[in-house]
């Protein structure tokens, strides 16, 4: 399962709504977090938390 992949699957199982630890504890770098966020795959919500677009 590749990354992109993975964090899909986080998102999924929670109404398209995830924190920055759940992706952490998954192995998901805050780089790759980031990463996600400039390219609007993912929104940042709050401090912590996160939206898929």
């Amino acid at each position: 399962m590749s990354k992109y992949e993975l964090v899909r699957e986080i998102f999924k199982v929670n109404d398209n709504i995830a924190t920055t630890r759940q992706m952490l504890d998954d192995g998901i770098h805050t780089s790759y977090i980031a990463e996600l966020v400039k390219s609007d795959v993912i929104s940042r919500i709050r401090r912590g938390v996160y939206e898929w677009m």
